[in-house]
């Protein structure tokens, strides 16, 4: 009996130390054993039985295939001769359940360890007509290694302790094979690999600018390079980029369908921000999460990476592209609409046929923002004049409504502004940039010689594909229109101020 308890205790505590130690992931949730072997009676049952046949076969199931733990079901018969007696047998057939751990050591090796109870039907074949029939428990104790032949098949060698409760105990030996079914649905997190798993590296992140969210969607926000270290082909690859709160859904990155061994693919990571990104008013951080599935073989794998991802205010943009200050013209803003609307209301009682009408338009959004008491005032943090000369200083730009509320702003805020208004009354409207400088223009709406028939002085006007623009200095807010001096600069300096 002590030794019995013995045994068990030894394979007790070393169930439990391979289950603290190991943490692989198993490609398949089910698996079939089939080991023949040899038992041998033990505890003074060997002067009763001589050494004889087992044959078992068990179902392995793993519940949850992160975990290195098995349940099993088992079928077995054994058969021992009556010591001295070769016509009389005693034949074992058992059915029990319980678990298991298997400690990986090596991608080809591992020692697996486990228990089971259940129920035996004994049967003792004699010369009498009738043989002797017997219910009794059994627990059975197992141990051994495990040799990996292919992914799905493994060769083991089993150890066994046997206890038929009050008729015998015995030793199994044997050797047998375990078939895992390949688990085809997805998890999270890859199963066990053999070698190394493919990696997500080099994941740089640009500065995120809210007011270009839309940008995004076309235009990397980042890159990546996913390797294939392995030396099997993978497949099927695909990488999806997400940051909770600020996208609805997962974006989709073009990756490479294939990486063959030792390969590498460059991947332009995008995303498709929402508009709540425009409530960002302080620089801040944010998790981002990079998913790369592929198979091997056939089996599908799922990594999740986490990456930090810096994202600027709403009202910040870099003069590396003058251009972009198109995306702060928000002309379909309810109170640009508004303002402007009621602006040309007015002017509809008064306008005058003998005078463009853009012109005319112009002139009075003009009055009516010096009336309203819109001031020109130099930020010298965010000084336009100092920081258009660097590609990537931070500067803050006014959205229009932002303007109006303030009622003040430098010369990009107020050229903002103006283009806004004038765009809510469907004029075409440009940005002008010289050096330490930028005003706006907006197109009359006629041709080169219609305008040379109509402006006694042509000087000013710029005539660029076609189209007759007038440049108009925002800064000069007191008293009537001002025309900027261009100073010799090309017209090439006029930049559209709609975006798409």
């Amino acid at each position: 009996m002590k030794t019995r308890l013995l045994v068990l205790l030894i394979i007790s505590v070393f169930s439990t130390f391979a289950f603290t130690q190991s943490t692989d992931r198993y490609q398949s949730s089910f698996g079939l054993r089939i080991t023949p072997g040899a038992d041998i009676p033990l505890g003074g049952s060997e002067v009763y039985f001589e050494s004889g046949l087992l044959i078992a076969a068990s179902l392995l199931i793993t519940p949850v295939p992160i975990f290195p733990f098995n349940i099993s079901a088992s079928i077995e018969y054994g058969r021992n001769s009556r010591y001295g007696e070769d016509d009389q047998f005693l034949s074992k057939f058992a059915m029990t359940a319980g678990g298991g751990i298997n400690l990986k050591l090596l991608p080809w090796f591992s020692l697996f360890a486990g228990a089971e109870g259940g129920y035996s039907v004994c049967m003792m074949d004699t010369d009498d007509e009738e043989p002797g029939i017997a219910g009794i428990p059994v627990v059975t104790v197992t141990a051994g290694p495990s040799f990996d032949l292919i992914p799905a098949l493994s060769l083991n060698i089993n150890a066994s302790y046997q206890a038929f409760l009050g008729l015998s105990d015995s030793l199994g030996i044997s050797a047998g094979l375990t078939y895992r079914f390949k688990d085809k649905q997805n998890i999270q997190g890859p199963p066990i690999l053999e070698g190394l798993p493919p990696k997500l590296m080099n994941i740089e992140f640009d500065e995120i600018f809210p007011v270009f969210y839309k940008y995004y969607d076309d235009n990397p926000a980042g890159t990546a390079i996913i390797l294939n270290p392995r030396e099997d082909e993978i497949t099927d690859i695909s990488l999806e980029f997400y940051v909770n709160q600020y996208m609805d859904t997962p974006k989709r990155c073009i990756v490479p369908e294939t990486l063959v061994p030792g390969d590498t693919g460059n991947v332009d990571i995008m995303a498709l921000f929402n508009n709540s990104v425009l409530g960002i008013t302080e620089g801040t951080k944010v998790a981002a999460e990079l998913t790369l599935s592929y198979k091997i073989d056939g089996v599908q794998y799922t990594d999740v990476h986490s990456e930090t991802m810096r994202m600027q205010y709403r009202n910040a943009m870099t003069w590396d592209d003058d251009r972009r200050a198109a995306a702060f013209v928000t002309a379909k803003d309810p109170a640009i609409m508004g303002f402007a609307k009621n602006v040309a209301s007015m002017l509809h009682e008064s306008k005058s046929s003998s005078i463009n009408k853009n012109l005319q338009q112009a002139m009075a959004i003009h009055n009516a923002l010096n009336l309203y008491g819109l001031t020109y005032v130099i930020d010298p943090a965010t000084s336009y004049a100092d920081l258009s000369n660097s590609e990537t200083a931070i500067d803050f730009l006014q959205f229009p409504r932002e303007t109006l509320e303030y009622r003040a702003g430098d010369c990009d805020d107020l050229s903002i502004l103006h283009c806004a208004l004038f765009e809510a009354l469907g004029m075409e409207t440009a940005f002008v940039t010289v050096p330490g400088h930028i005003f706006m223009a907006f197109a009359l709406g006629i041709s080169p010689a219609e305008a040379s028939r109509t402006f006694y002085n042509r000087e000013n006007l710029i005539v660029m594909e076609g189209k007759v623009w007038i440049p108009m200095e925002i800064t000069a807010l007191k008293g009537n229109y001002s025309a900027p001096t261009m100073n010799g600069f090309p017209a090439k300096t006029l930049k559209s101020a709609s975006i798409a």
